[in-house]
């Protein structure tokens, strides 16, 4: 009965210890750097999540278009574009 207790509780008290351990540890600080990349994820996210319908199929059609920089006819183009390419 005393070894079959002993045995439970040994690693019972062991994980309560590495528990305890673990906790006390600092938590390293944040840098500015992270701090103002988590903020822009968050707005990132925000954004994607006020899109409508629209936005999502002009944004999958872009996606969707070839890499060799060629779009497709019916999307919109800002008119300095062709420009720059030049």
């Amino acid at each position: 009965m005393m070894k079959q207790l002993t045995s439970m509780l040994l690693p019972a008290v062991f994980v309560v210890v590495a528990s305890s351990i673990a906790y006390a540890q600092p938590k390293p600080k944040m840098t500015a750097d992270e701090q103002a990349l988590i903020a822009l994820d968050k707005q990132w996210t925000a954004a994607e999540l006020r899109l409508n319908d629209d936005d999502r199929k002009t944004i999958d059609r872009r996606h969707d278009a070839p890499r060799d920089g060629q779009r497709e006819a019916n999307l919109p183009q800002h008119p300095r574009v062709g420009e720059a390419r030049q």
